[in-house]
């Protein structure tokens, strides 16, 4: 390095040593200085690559927040799905239970008026049957048929038809002045409202307990009548 500076002044004046050494502090101040840019170039790309980690674990931190977030609405979802079913339950055999009391009802009616017209001996032109009675409207084109499965649906169908047949049949042998033929009609009669009443409760039993409901999510209904 001497050598080079020297060769570098040999021409300048002064020549020699102070020129040399001269040379040599700017270098070396030059050289300090490329030293202290390095070690500020260093602590920033630490500082960057702190900041990027931090970055990155900020990133981590979101997407685990988002994805417990995402966990928790789904959750909340479910559990405001599983609710409307348990309230479409309720309200379902709620409608079911209300209609079967009123074909209890109404076929009570319906018999009455058999016994009034008997007693009375003023016939109605027209008594429903089976088939178009609120019950029969409900049973064989109604919701009634979402339990034909059920062996209480099924069962139903030859009591009602009976409970029916048998009252318009006491009418007729009245009409025909067949007391004998009357009075076995009405016992038929209430033999099949008996009867026709024990179905309908069993419906109504098969109604609450239609579905099942979770070992988390006991039916609200569990301990009806």
């Amino acid at each position: 390095m001497t050598t080079a500076l020297e060769e570098a002044h040999i021409h300048q004046e002064p020549s020699g040593l102070p020129a040399i050494v001269s040379d040599i502090q700017h270098l070396a101040d030059h050289t300090q200085h490329l030293g202290h840019q390095l070690d500020h170039w260093i602590e920033q790309v630490a500082i960057l690559l702190k900041e990027d980690a931090r970055v990155q674990a900020h990133q981590r931190e979101t997407s685990k927040a988002l994805a417990n977030a995402a966990q928790a609405a789904e959750q909340v979802i479910e559990q405001l799905m599983g609710q409307a079913r348990h309230m479409y339950k309720v309200i379902h055999h709620s409608t079911t239970t209300a209609c079967l009391h009123a074909a209890k009802l109404e076929h009570a009616v319906w018999k009455n008026r058999i016994y009034h017209q008997l007693l009375s001996a003023y016939f109605e032109d027209h008594m429903v049957d089976h088939q178009h009675c609120t019950l029969g409207r409900w049973y064989f084109t109604g919701e009634g048929r979402r339990y034909k499965h059920t062996e209480a649906y099924r069962s139903l169908a030859a009591p009602h038809r009976r409970f029916h047949e048998s009252g318009l049949d006491a009418l007729r042998y009245a009409r025909q002045g067949d007391h004998t033929g009357q009075l076995a009609s009405l016992a038929l009669m209430e033999e099949a409202s008996v009867a026709l009443a024990k179905r309908l409760d069993q419906l109504m039993e098969q109604a609450v307990y239609e579905i099942p409901m979770s070992a988390s999510h006991p039916s609200p209904l569990a301990d009806a009548p």
